[in-house]
């Protein structure tokens, strides 16, 4: 996997983020943990300098993380139906 590959992985999902498609975003992010867990950290040089990838798994954990709690509310919010909400009432009978 490239530098390149792995940039290409992650704008594709912030472009995801940035659009609140959280299904894609999380694929997207997916992804790019199951190939970055494979490989060692990555490095590329050339004319224009030096470049290198550190993999912080756990940075990577906290943005699925939050993705998947922006999903869950997306779909809360798209349950809702108009301004009304159900909810579950129990009665009882007053004791005397």
């Amino acid at each position: 996997m490239t530098i390149a590959q792995i940039e290409t992985l992650y704008s594709a999902a912030v472009a995801a983020m940035a659009s609140e498609d959280w299904s894609a975003a999380i694929s997207w992010l997916m992804q790019l943990q199951a190939r970055l867990a494979s490989i060692p950290n990555a490095s590329r040089g050339g004319s224009g300098g030096n470049q290198a990838y550190t993999f912080n798994p756990q940075g990577l954990n906290d943005l699925l993380n939050q993705c998947r709690k922006e999903q869950a509310a997306k779909i809360a919010a798209e349950s809702t139906v108009g301004p009304f909400q159900v909810s579950k009432v129990t009665y009882a009978r007053a004791t005397e």
